[in-house]
């Protein structure tokens, strides 16, 4: 099995619905690709690898349910992505132990942040993805299939 979206696969464009038991896995893949169905292009969208990879051989209608491991799915847990900030870098409504905020990235994308210790002065915040570290299952549909270069 390859990691990764052959030329011949890439820029397909699949419509996909997703659902999950785990409403995290959910809550993150509504921030992108967005609520499902989604429609994406292969090698181009932003994607977890193994869902993309699973996708990219699955045909029109197709159902599966498929296990991704950290690297597969939102990545491994790394402490080089804890960063602390002062205070005022934090949305007011974050400024606690716990919180959950977005920021957006470079592209677009929305980011996900926890924010792992707050006091009067100072936040220390996880880039890492919630999910960073933990293996997640989720089901796929795909509802069609079209090429980009039509």
């Amino acid at each position: 099995m390859t990691t990764s979206v052959d030329t011949m696969n890439s820029g397909r464009v699949i419509h996909f619905s997703y659902s999950a038991e785990d409403e995290r896995v959910i809550y993150y893949l509504e921030l992108w690709p967005g609520p499902s169905p989604a429609l994406i292009t292969l090698g181009t969208t932003p994607l977890p690898p193994g869902i993309e990879l699973a996708l990219s051989e699955m045909g029109e209608g197709e159902s599966r349910t498929v296990t991704l491991g950290p690297m597969e799915a939102f990545g491994k847990f790394s402490e080089e992505l804890l960063q602390q900030v002062h205070i005022k870098d934090v949305p007011v409504h974050a400024r606690k132990s716990g919180a959950l905020f977005t920021i957006a990235s470079p592209q677009g994308i929305p980011v996900p942040v926890t924010v792992e210790y707050c006091d009067q002065t100072s936040a220390t915040l996880n880039f890492n993805h919630p999910l960073a570290g933990e293996t997640v299952t989720l089901t796929l549909t795909v509802l069609s299939v079209a090429s980009a270069f039509v």
